[in-house]
């Protein structure tokens, strides 16, 4: 059975009551991006085929999760070596690169394995995407010479599936400046939404499978915010949602669009739209930095084109 990915990834599923996204099945040969042999471990049995029909099965608390984000299909492949612990690969294909880059950023602390596009290294497991695949490898108990286990076989995949793919589009429109980057996050959906970040119990963004969101933190010296930016098919949807919000959370309809509004625990919140994306800066420190983040948004928008 499949560990979770953090502690808390259990909590996950009690957020989530609905799933995203299509079930297409695994490209032929997929399997042969993880090596039957590497080093002197050796395959263990045959490989376990983990469909969206059986996900539930084989993941304990957390299977929700991967479907809000277009899971397609899994491979599970172990590796046995004498008086050592079993090694696991869960090779996941999420059907698109953005899915990929989303469930690996879900809850992602600290980058830096240098494997595959994006990678962190835990105790005694490793975690990577590269093109649309997100790969999970760990071992039941840590050893001596774990990390540059997990980190070797976890090039070695990642040369073999040799393809890479950019970061999803939407992330070039948060200012680099301040961005704390182990707090950035990609998804599509309400519930995702309300796990980093918990705005309603009601979908007010008219958050879909059809929307794509980042949100990031950003920090300068004493001066905080959050920012939560939603790209919508077309832009009567993203003003939709903007007056959604500014009715539901911001509970003024009729005041300034992008106006900072103090909230009541003291912090500094605003809604604006542009063309097809809308964006909130959420518990900022002040109403000047608020407008700050906000301002900066608005200029990567209306000064670079979105594919």
């Amino acid at each position: 059975m499949i560990r979770p990915l953090k502690k808390w990834m259990f909590l996950y599923a009690l957020l989530i009551s609905s799933t995203m996204g299509g079930h297409a099945t695994l490209a032929m040969g997929s399997d042969e991006y993880i090596p039957n042999e590497f080093q002197d471990w050796s395959q263990s049995g045959q490989d376990r085929v983990i469909t969206s029909q059986n996900l539930f099965e084989y993941i304990d608390g957390g299977a929700e999760l991967y479907l809000s984000f277009g899971f397609k299909k899994l491979i599970v492949r172990t590796f046995k070596k004498q008086d050592f612990p079993v090694l696991e690969v869960d090779f996941f294909d999420m059907g698109r690169a953005d899915n990929a880059f989303g469930i690996f950023r879900h809850d992602c602390e600290e980058e830096g394995a240098q494997v595959g596009q994006g990678s962190e290294l835990g105790p005694g497991w490793l975690r990577f995407w590269q093109d649309h695949y997100f790969i999970y490898i760990f071992s039941e108990t840590e050893f001596p010479g774990i990390k540059e286990i997990l980190i070797n076989l976890g090039k070695d995949i990642a040369l073999r599936i040799g393809k890479t793919s950019p970061e999803p589009a939407l992330v070039k429109y948060l200012p680099s400046q301040d961005l704390l980057r182990s707090s950035l996050r990609y998804f599509h959906s309400h519930q995702n939404l309300n796990y980093y970040y918990y705005l309603s119990n009601k979908n007010i963004l008219n958050l879909s499978a059809t929307t794509n969101a980042v949100l990031a933190k950003y920090v300068r010296m004493t001066e905080t915010g959050l920012v939560v930016l939603i790209a919508y098919v077309t832009p009567e949807a993203a003003t939709e949602a903007r007056n959604n919000c500014m009715r539901a959370y911001l509970q003024d309809i009729s005041m300034t669009v992008g106006k900072a509004v103090q909230t009541e625990n003291g912090r500094w919140a605003s809604c604006q739209s542009h063309s097809r994306f809308l964006w909130l800066i959420l518990d900022a420190s002040s109403e000047a930095y608020n407008t700050h983040l906000s301002k900066q948004i608005e200029h990567l928008i209306q000064g670079v084109v979105y594919n």
